[in-house]
């Protein structure tokens, strides 16, 4: 018989190099949760948990240092209560923030920390990886430590130091594919075509990056920006007489030509969030979402209607479908961003 306890020395000893204090009993219990995190679920819906656990996070160096907003929810003396204090605050992951958990000998301090710090603004996971430079003198001089745990997909979990370095954990018996960071860049840069801001660019980079996180299965078409839709194809959903302008959003944020006032550049800051936050809900619909290459978002719920019913294609519904776009050689489409429920994802260019 083996287990994953087998390998936990090294999980511990990764999480040690990082200077993060974590007592034997919460030890335990923190390993028992890693083997949950990836399929984790609250009354049936699926949470993506994003742990921050170390020393000295509630400090007002670390707000400083990571330029992030933490919100200080309970303190529990009884470590063996770790998961359970833990367990309530695992929801709000889904709603842009990460859990944290600032151990003490003493006791253990949980809150939420806004994982959104404004259009041009790093999240924390970015801010973590950015750090491995200064890691060393921030826990010298400040005493903080710190690592993420981030689910990637449903088979696999990776820990984020300070110093930079990642392990990653993966569940599954069978070998896993690695989908390609370049497929992603290629789709960022089909959907912003016309954009040439690198600002915009990054931002829209970090709505992408939350794909394998946020999404449980989608499929999502890119097409240029004088597609006429509905079309003899795509006829069967939900398509905007107004497109969602999310590059207009940005714009409005970064131009520098108005002198805003710091209360109007967090409603704007709050009004890009929204409608990011929108575009990832409509693409965890069932059915596609397009896009064109402006930046805009076209319609979502939209279902295929086949042309060729002799070409057959193996796997589920939403695969069929992204394969058919595929081979639709409609030249309005530029290309298909398909992701499983497993978060392994594909970015394709329509074949003509």
């Amino acid at each position: 018989m083996i287990s994953l306890s087998e390998r936990s020395n090294e999980i511990v000893n990764f999480i040690e190099e990082n200077e993060v204090y974590i007592p034997d009993e919460i030890q335990k219990q923190l390993l028992e949760f890693m083997t949950k995190i990836c399929s984790y679920e609250e009354e049936e819906k699926k949470i993506f948990p994003h742990l921050v656990i170390g020393q000295n996070i509630e400090t007002e160096d670390f707000r400083k240092i990571f330029s992030v907003e933490i919100i200080h929810l309970s303190t529990e003396k009884n470590k063996s209560l770790f998961y359970k204090r833990l367990k309530p605050l695992l929801p709000f992951c889904n709603n842009g923030w990460r859990v944290y958990v600032d151990i003490e000998e003493a006791e253990m301090r949980f809150g939420i920390m806004r994982n959104f710090s404004g259009i041009e603004g790093l999240i924390v996971d970015d801010l973590l990886r950015n750090s491995k430079e200064n890691a060393e003198m921030i826990y010298k001089d400040y005493g903080i430590s710190c690592v993420l745990l981030n689910p990637i997909n449903i088979n696999t979990v990776e820990i984020i130091g300070m110093d930079g370095k990642e392990l990653r954990i993966n569940f599954s018996l069978s070998e896993q594919v690695e989908s390609n960071e370049e497929q992603k860049q290629c789709f960022l840069d089909d959907f912003l075509m016309h954009t040439n801001d690198d600002k915009i660019r990054r931002s829209i980079k970090k709505v992408i990056d939350l794909f394998p996180q946020k999404l449980h299965g989608t499929i999502c078409l890119v097409v240029n920006e004088k597609c006429q839709l509905p079309n003899e194809q795509l006829k069967d959903g939900i398509f905007f007489e107004q497109p969602i302008d999310i590059v207009g959003a940005a714009e409005e944020i970064l131009e520098k030509d108005i002198d805003h006032t710091v209360d109007y550049i967090r409603q704007l800051d709050e009004k890009y969030y929204a409608i990011t936050g929108l575009f990832i809900e409509m693409l965890n619909f069932d059915g596609i979402t397009i896009v064109d290459t402006m930046g805009r978002i076209r319609g979502y719920n939209v279902f295929i209607t086949p042309h060729n019913k002799d070409n057959i294609i193996t796997g589920g519904a939403r695969k069929r479908a992204a394969h058919a776009l595929l081979d639709s050689q409609n030249e309005d489409y530029v290309g298909v961003y398909f992701q499983s429920q497993d978060g392994n994802y594909f970015y394709e260019r329509i074949r003509i």
